[in-house]
């Protein structure tokens, strides 16, 4: 597996343990992820957005000890 896809499926990882199980979570595109959370409040929304970026950051890459995950949302 290459390390590109190791970062993508990794990051994919870190969402799906941050989000609720009626949400879903689409691979859209080599390395974009959509993510579609019906129902939630605004303020839930926002709180959930911080979590996912801070795990994703905080995320550790087996074999790859110096690389850090960022997320952009939009």
């Amino acid at each position: 597996m290459t390390l590109r896809l190791n970062l993508v499926n990794g990051g994919g990882d870190v969402i799906r343990r941050c989000i609720r199980k009626s949400d879903e979570l689409v691979r859209y595109g080599g390395d974009e992820f959509l993510l579609v959370m019906p129902g939630i409040q605004e303020d839930d929304f926002a709180h959930k957005l911080r979590k996912i970026k801070r795990n994703i950051h905080a995320a550790s890459v087996p074999g790859y000890s110096n690389i850090r995950l960022s997320a952009s949302v939009g």
